[in-house]
């Protein structure tokens, strides 16, 4: 964050390259690395880039593509700018964003295929957000056809994650910046008022 994105060999901390433009300058979380590729967002965008020289071999526009499926328009350029990594099931990457909710990209594609919304933040968290961003800094979570997350809105959504139909919603009362922690039987939910809730 506020620097570079480096690659660096393990076993001596020899760099093997570095990025420091924007958008992988500002980042908050944690790139996806899947064999060949390095999947990292900053302000708008995702990037998909060679794990060997990390060179971007494409990019989508993550913002302005939520914005078209309905998106709050909000004064942002940062809707990639969360702390929360992508959940993956096969092709799919859930990306948690800053203004847009969730939203299911394809990883070989590079197109945002559906958008998952959330409530209003209550608290504005990420940077460069303004107010009604349906922000979501934690990670979702898949458990068989369900995507599980927690919004800045204090609540707990329950999706389909093929079709993005909204299954349930649970009111958590209080802003939630951490992934659940799903099992079989329980859904365990910590939030920003110190309460841990299971359901």
């Amino acid at each position: 964050q506020w620097g570079v994105l480096y690659c660096v060999k393990t076993a001596t901390g020899e760099e093997v390259w570095r990025r420091a433009e924007k958008p992988l300058w500002y980042r908050n979380g944690t790139p996806f690395v899947d064999g060949e590729y390095i999947y990292a967002g900053g302000f708008d965008l995702l990037l998909k880039m060679d794990i060997h020289t990390g060179e971007t071999v494409a990019q989508c526009n993550v913002g302005e593509a939520a914005r078209e499926m309905g998106a709050p328009v909000v004064e942002t350029d940062g809707d990639m700018n969360i702390c929360g990594g992508f959940a993956v099931d096969g092709d799919i990457l859930y990306c948690p964003t800053a203004a847009s909710g969730v939203v299911a990209v394809d990883k070989n594609e590079m197109k945002v295929l559906r958008r998952y919304p959330a409530g209003a933040a209550a608290i504005l968290t990420a940077p460069y957000v303004k107010q009604n961003a349906e922000m979501v800094e934690s990670r979702p979570v898949i458990r068989g056809q369900e995507l599980i997350f927690t919004g800045m809105d204090g609540k707990l959504y329950y999706y389909d994650k093929n079709t993005a139909q909204l299954l349930k919603t649970v009111n958590i009362g209080a802003a939630c910046l951490v992934a659940p922690v799903v099992t079989d039987e329980a859904v365990y939910v910590a939030d920003f008022d110190g309460g841990i809730s299971k359901f």
